[in-house]
């Protein structure tokens, strides 16, 4: 049985409005993400089980496969952002871009 603290806490969650979730997605990456230094990569696969990555700002499927990004932001952390994102987003989170 869920308690009454989850229950409303799911109910905000369903309620927010795009830009609140866009804030939210944003502190988000501004505490989880300690090494700033990204650079753009063709997706390769990091462990043998993995089939392929998402963006940790819009959770776009990041890999070698059709219909998925195939290049992406990453770094050492392996932390991934999309091109779109990481464009949108790199000034705002302090994302430093290396080129290669």
């Amino acid at each position: 049985m869920i308690n009454k603290k989850i229950k409303e806490k799911l109910k905000e969650l369903e309620n927010r409005t795009p830009e609140q979730e866009e804030k939210s997605r944003l502190d988000y990456c501004k505490d989880a993400i300690k090494d700033k230094k990204f650079k753009l990569i063709k997706w390769r696969q990091s462990q043998e089980d993995w089939t392929h990555d998402h963006c940790d700002f819009c959770g776009k499927n990041i890999s070698d496969k059709e219909g998925n990004e195939s290049e992406a932001y990453t770094n050492k952390n392996d932390d991934w952002f999309c091109k779109d994102c990481f464009r949108k987003y790199k000034d705002e989170l302090n994302l430093i871009e290396v080129k290669k």
